[in-house]
């Protein structure tokens, strides 16, 4: 089997077998890239979880990058991470040794980019402007971006808990007493009196502010501004006061910090445990593919 049919048979059996359907210029773009990566990590017999490693070493060395003011560098590393991120699944499915345990993996791998795009940055910062103000933002940004990538399986927790509680599955349950809820399991009736055009115009017009400031577009921004910064500096011969990637890191630090309590209060308004929990009771209900319940 020659390079070309091997490249086919991985597009056919690693990503055309997904089940999931994603209608995203960008993932198309990683996606089309990651079919020769792949190609690269099962000739060298990686198995998947290897290779979400190898992802995660190179969000690492991206972020080390970042440190010490090697944007560039950084940007490739992090692009290298959102290709690889496709690979580990690709093989798993060419191969048949999809698991639990390598989907938490994966997870992991995500949740670490957040991490080391904030702390790669702001240790650079601090070279340069030395603060408390500029740790304790930091801290509070790396907090708000974990916070955020688990709340929807902070839902999923509560309604595993709840279901295992109703069906009297709980160990060392107390026998002597029913668990009682104060809703009906299969019928929860939702409050939603929210403004429904105040809703609209906060997911036409500021909803689309949020996109950049967490998940693979951390990865993704890294690269491209850093080449802006360096047609800045050693083309046009202008050296701003702050580069392009520093405000870029001041935008998620202030995205990250006032979504977080936005989207609790949110889910709380609206109920979205309740409507979890009425969706894992109807077997006619689809999810997200990463497993959220709404």
């Amino acid at each position: 089997m020659n390079f070309h049919d091997k490249i086919r048979e991985i597009k056919e059996k690693g990503q055309n077998t997904r089940n999931e359907i994603e209608n995203n210029l960008l993932f198309s773009v990683f996606q089309s890239c990651s079919v020769y990566f792949t190609f690269f990590f099962l000739k060298l017999k990686f198995s998947p979880n290897q290779i979400t490693f190898t992802g995660i070493v190179c969000v690492m060395l991206g972020s080390t990058m970042l440190m010490i003011g090697n944007d560039i560098h950084a940007g490739i590393f992090f692009i290298l991470y959102l290709v690889i991120d496709f690979c580990d699944g690709e093989v798993a499915r060419i191969t048949k040794s999809q698991s639990m345990s390598g989907t938490f993996f994966d997870y992991i791998g995500d949740y670490i980019l957040n991490i080391a795009f904030v702390l790669g940055l702001s240790i650079s910062l601090f070279d340069s402007f030395p603060s408390i103000f500029l740790i304790f933002i930091s801290i509070l940004c790396v907090s708000s971006l974990i916070m955020d990538g688990t709340i929807h399986l902070m839902v999923n927790q509560v309604v595993f808990t709840e279901y295992i509680r109703i069906n009297n599955r709980v160990e060392n349950s107390n026998t002597k007493y029913e668990y009682e809820t104060f809703f009906e399991k299969n019928n929860i009736q939702i409050v939603d009196n929210l403004n429904s055009k105040i809703l609209l115009i906060f997911k036409k017009v500021i909803s689309p502010f949020f996109r950049f400031a967490n998940g693979n577009a951390l990865g993704f921004m890294i690269l491209p501004l850093a080449f802006i910064d360096f047609i800045y500096l050693k083309i046009i011969g202008i050296k701003l006061s702050f580069n392009f990637i520093e405000i870029y890191f001041l935008y998620v630090c202030f995205i990250s910090i006032i979504k977080l309590p936005i989207k609790i209060t949110y889910y709380l308004y609206k109920k979205k445990a309740e409507q979890a929990y009425n969706k894992f009771n109807n077997q006619d209900e689809t999810y997200k593919s990463n497993g959220g319940l709404f």
